[in-house]
């Protein structure tokens, strides 16, 4: 039900959706609290431009509009895949395992020790 809907209002799946926003909110207030330290140990930060989501939580439906909405901010999800060769039947897979390979596709690039 979760990937299915994700964050978008569907009758039934309400209180899914309800709950998942709390934990999503919890989540922003973090978010909010590290954003609110970067800004102020340095007299002249570089602005915070997007969020990138990453993780399997980044494919949940809704999840990019619902955090561009509580961070003031745009999203968008990994495109972790942009500058890598992979076989061409992959792609319909692609968008999907970006977001969730992040971590793995950053350690595999050279020079990370």
């Amino acid at each position: 039900l979760k990937r299915e809907r994700g964050f978008i209002d569907a009758g039934p799946a309400r209180e899914v959706i309800t709950i998942g926003l709390t934990a999503l909110e919890t989540i922003v207030g973090e978010v909010k609290k590290a954003l609110y330290t970067y800004e102020s140990r340095f007299q002249r930060p570089a602005p915070i431009e997007r969020v990138i989501l990453t993780g399997g939580t980044a494919n949940l439906r809704g999840i990019e509009q619902q955090l561009a909405r509580l961070l003031a901010l745009p999203t968008a999800r990994a495109a972790t895949a942009y500058h890598l060769e992979y076989d061409q039947n992959l792609e319909p897979l692609v968008p999907e395992l970006g977001p969730i390979l992040s971590l793995a596709t950053g350690l595999a690039l050279p020079g990370i020790s």
